[in-house]
């Protein structure tokens, strides 16, 4: 989904086929909801085309840090025999992480290495610092010397709080406050992307 034209084929023909004639139809209700649609949480959502329906789940499995996905979109804004835009800086904003538990011997049970499995498959953190690995190699290139990648991302400590759990909504900005804006090396990783926004 996005708010300017793209004729690239991702997908099937018919999902795409329908992207292409109908996005600009999709409003911010719906796409909040398609792509927040996590499954045991929310009920996945629906987008009908007269006889054809697109059914949506968000990408939390494969995608819950959409990096790439955004890094590779900017081929989208230029024609394919123009050059690539110059992007200034990526900032991602992360959704809090904890430190992964040692390995127990319920990592050899079948709940246990499940419950592994999920985390691994769904841990933000993990993809920030891939990506950051790949950036720190294009910027010894020309072309991205000087692209900034800013990931906040504060850290929960041993403070493990539920997806669910809405109500800990307070304790979550505490802890963001006290993480990404109280300590003198984020101010400095602040004021690096105000640089870089405004080079």
């Amino acid at each position: 989904m996005r708010s300017y034209p793209n004729t690239n084929t991702y997908v099937s023909p018919k999902v795409n086929d329908i992207m292409e004639k109908y996005q600009d139809e999709i409003g911010i209700s719906l796409a909040t909801r398609a792509t927040s649609a996590a499954p045991t949480y929310f009920p996945q959502v629906q987008f009908l085309d007269g006889g054809s329906k697109l059914i949506f789940w968000d990408g939390g499995l494969l995608n819950n840090n959409p990096i790439d996905q955004l890094w590779s979109s900017r081929y989208d804004l230029v024609e394919p025999d123009e050059p690539e835009s110059y992007v200034s800086c990526v900032i991602s904003l992360g959704t809090s992480y904890v430190m992964a538990d040692n390995p127990s011997s319920s990592w050899f049970q079948l709940l246990g290495t499940a419950s592994s499995v999920m985390d691994f498959a769904t841990n933000t953190n993990t993809k920030g610092k891939d990506f950051s690995r790949h950036m720190s190699v294009l910027q010894k290139r020309g072309h991205h010397a000087k692209t900034e990648y800013l990931r906040f991302n504060p850290s929960l400590q041993n403070e493990k709080i539920d997806l669910a759990d809405y109500w800990t909504v307070k304790e979550l900005i505490t802890i963001t406050e006290r993480e990404c804006c109280h300590k003198q090396s984020e101010q400095e990783f602040l004021e690096r992307a105000v640089d870089a926004i405004c080079c």
